[in-house]
């Protein structure tokens, strides 16, 4: 069995109906993480899946929309019994990153679980271990990590120059999964998505809005249908959606970069006539816990 969850669909944004980035793709019963922002705990629970259980986690860059929530589910999964190593993979700086987080925002928690443990009566079987069992490693382009039954492949994609950001490649006996993390069209990630089963692609503006700014580094409905086209992928999953509809505090926040002009029910209908200008597989609009099976 193989198949893609989405825990956050969203921008980096306070949206009540899309958490921050986040998806799991499972390889039988094991779940591997990608990305980790706002929700990603509450959301693999509203998923079904036990965050104790995934000793997976891949970080696609730094932003705070695809990391914010690391340091909860680190320590959360931690005090709630976590004993198998939690392996945590990034580009340049994550280890960096992680030790600011738990060394650093939350030194107290670590010192004070070090000791919870130790202190609980003696019934209680899954204490916390003495030390958070986790291991960080920085990955380079092209880089692999194996586990049993799934190969994950990284490769560096095209974001902003001060935020490196992987795209990832997920292969085992049942399929294929490519995620694209942050990244304008390239090369880069048509490569990793080389005939994939399942393209996750972020699409975070609309081209209107990509030509009018002339942004770098995210794409527009035709630059995911173009990647996903040019790649052969057989399903495209659209995800970072902005909040085209909301309750009012929403479209207030949400319309200030862009105005009156691109909200509305229509504008995701419209991101599915773009898209269809470049790629003719199935699209999927991704919103949060959604299954994709492969």
């Amino acid at each position: 069995m193989m198949k893609v969850v989405l825990l956050g669909t969203g921008p980096p944004f306070p949206d009540p109906d899309r958490g921050n980035m986040s998806e799991v793709v499972m390889v039988d019963d094991q779940p591997l993480l990608f990305d980790c922002g706002e929700r990603t705990t509450t959301n693999l629970m509203r998923a079904g899946i036990n965050p104790v259980r995934v000793n997976q986690l891949f970080i696609t860059h730094h932003h705070w929309d695809h990391m914010s929530d690391y340091g909860y589910f680190c320590i959360c999964t931690w005090n709630y019994g976590r004993k198998e190593t939690l392996h945590v993979y990034g580009p340049q700086g994550t280890i960096e990153m992680s030790d600011h987080i738990l060394l650093g925002g939350h030194k107290l928690d670590v010192e004070f679980l070090r000791k919870f443990g130790r202190n609980l009566p003696p019934h209680i079987k899954k204490k916390p271990t003495s030390e958070i069992p986790i291991e960080v490693q920085d990955l380079k382009d092209t880089q692999s990590v194996s586990g049993a039954g799934w190969k994950v492949t990284a490769g560096l994609v095209e974001h902003l120059s001060d935020f490196p950001c992987l795209g990832y490649r997920v292969d085992s006996p049942q399929g294929s999964v490519a995620i694209s993390g942050d990244t304008q069209p390239c090369e880069a990630m048509i490569k990793l998505a080389a005939d994939v089963d399942v393209l996750v692609h972020e699409c975070s503006f609309l081209d209107e809005i990509i030509s009018e700014r002339q942004m770098k580094g995210h794409s527009g409905p035709t630059g995911a249908g173009r990647v996903a086209q040019e790649s052969g992928a057989k399903k495209l999953v659209i995800t970072h959606l902005r909040p085209y509809v909301g309750p009012p505090p929403v479209m207030e926040m949400a319309t200030m970069y862009w105005g009156n002009d691109w909200i509305g029910e229509h504008i995701i209908a419209k991101i599915v006539t773009d898209i269809r200008k470049q790629y003719d597989g199935e699209i999927i609009i991704g919103r949060d816990c959604m299954e994709i099976q492969i």
